[in-house]
């Protein structure tokens, strides 16, 4: 049988992911967005960049420094260590946390990550 996770939307999350969602949610990887006093996973909704930086820094542990800019709020501190090692781009115009991040910037996140610590 599935693993029953944490969420109140527990029912939307696939079979196949619902193992990977509640290991990343006990490991501190993730906890998800509340509302109404509940933690809804959102397993329909995109990854933003913001949040991949955040689960990504959550395996990671690296410090950042806190960052003063509206878009990029909660995350700050993750976009920052990640900025300093160089695993996502930076903060300028073309920089948004708020959009879904895309395959290349995962693949690239990752491809950082691996050579850093490899």
């Amino acid at each position: 049988s599935p693993e029953k996770t944490v969420f109140s939307d527990d029912e939307d999350i696939t079979v196949a992911a619902s193992g990977y969602v509640d290991a990343a949610e006990k490991l501190g990887i993730i906890d998800g967005y509340s509302a109404d006093g509940e933690a809804y996973f959102n397993p329909e909704s995109p990854v933003t960049v913001a949040e991949a930086a955040v689960m990504l820094n959550r395996i990671l542990g690296a410090e950042g420094v806190a960052v003063e800019a509206d878009n990029l709020g909660w995350a700050g501190k993750d976009i920052s260590a990640l900025k300093e090692l160089g695993v996502i781009g930076g903060v300028n115009a073309d920089f948004d946390p708020l959009s879904p991040v895309t395959r290349a910037e995962a693949v690239h996140m990752l491809y950082v990550v691996q050579n850093i610590y490899s």
